[in-house]
């Protein structure tokens, strides 16, 4: 009984402090092992337990910063890098980068990768040179510059534009990431990616996934964030998510949310559009002052496919269809647009102008 009130009050205690429950007494371990097998508790990761309860009902992120701040109690000398130490910064990512069992450690010595015996526990060692850290929450965790630079070199492009977004946001300085070496090509490319295509100015991270979306297909880079004069109330002017504006004077507009923050209904929705065209019509836009399409759809459809609305492509439909011959035709949804899904990155036309012209 009394074994049992430690057991209880270990697992309140790590609940509160948002974290797994972790002890170093062999006896209590013991207990809590057996409560695992009756489904009462769960073992995330070997000598660590949780409620199974709270655990299922937590995202992938949170879980992962729920290890990883129980594994700082036992391994207090374990300096956190790459994703996971993502995982603590208070930076938007993708819940897909922490939905698997791996533990990044920074190495001063060496990189490899540890799988253990008996548990789907995986720990990354890092090669990290001149090791600088923070400490978040009692966890060592390293630099967010070098945090950055780490998962930019595995992450796909649509991962890593979010983090870097947030990360610029939040105050970090991008310069910051030109201090760590490259030792490839593909490595420079991918530092060089960041460097280009990261802008602070996308206000969450789904409109940042969005914008790589655009990217990736070839479109036309958009302005972020354009505000247009709004003469009933000049306080609060309108502001778009995505514009095209073409040579011809021609916009395009495009809105992550689409149209749900007008209003439930269509008959809301369509008064709201009509008032903002009228307005932007009064402030002297005269050709097409919004032309709105779906992110939805610029995502999904082929190319040459796309409405006379749409963004235009920057290479022709010939130069989309050979660089991406390896891309399936299937629709996923993720951060709440649905885009077309990529088997592997195409990258020989996602160049950095600023590091490389060709990969080979």
């Amino acid at each position: 009984m009394k074994i049992d009130s430690q057991i209880g009050r270990l697992l309140d205690e790590s609940q509160n402090a948002h974290r797994c429950a972790v002890t170093t007494d062999v006896n209590l371990r013991r207990k809590p092992r057996r409560r695992c097998e009756s489904g009462e508790l769960t073992m995330p990761y070997p000598q660590l337990f949780a409620r199974t309860e709270i655990w299922a009902a937590l995202n992938p992120r949170e879980r992962k910063r729920r290890i990883i701040l129980a594994l700082a109690m036992l391994r207090s000398d374990w300096i956190f890098c790459a994703q996971s130490a993502a995982c603590l910064y208070g930076i938007e990512q993708s819940y897909q980068i922490h939905d698997n069992p791996m533990i990044h450690i920074a190495s001063t010595h060496e990189s490899g990768i540890y799988r253990a015996k008996r548990s789907d526990a995986v720990i990354h060692r890092v090669y990290t040179p001149n090791l600088q850290y923070n400490v978040i929450n009692g966890a060592k965790v390293t630099t967010l510059p070098c945090t950055i630079y780490q998962c930019a070199l595995v992450l796909p492009f649509e991962q890593i534009l979010p983090l870097a977004d947030s990360a610029v946001r939040s105050g970090m300085a991008l310069d910051d990431l030109r201090q760590f070496p490259v030792h490839s090509a593909a490595e420079a490319l991918a530092i060089g990616n960041v460097l280009e295509y990261t802008d602070p100015r996308s206000e969450n991270g789904g409109e940042t996934l969005a914008r790589s979306r655009f990217i990736e297909r070839g479109l036309m880079i958009p302005q972020l964030q354009k505000e247009f004069p709004n003469p009933q109330n000049p306080e609060y002017p309108f502001r778009v998510d995505f514009i095209w504006i073409l040579p011809d004077g021609r916009m395009t507009v495009a809105e992550y949310d689409g149209m749900a923050k007008y209003g439930n209904d269509r008959k809301t929705i369509a008064n709201h559009v009509h008032r903002e065209k009228l307005a932007m019509k009064h402030c002297g836009n005269t050709v097409s002052p919004r032309s709105s399409i779906s992110i939805t759809r610029i995502c999904s459809i082929p190319t040459n496919s796309l409405p006379s609305s749409s963004p235009p492509a920057c290479r022709t439909a010939a130069e989309y269809a050979a660089d991406c011959s390896d891309r399936s035709d299937g629709i996923d949804s993720i951060g709440g647009i649905a885009c077309g899904s990529f088997r592997e990155p195409c990258r020989k036309w996602r160049l950095s102008r600023s590091v490389l012209r060709k990969v080979p």
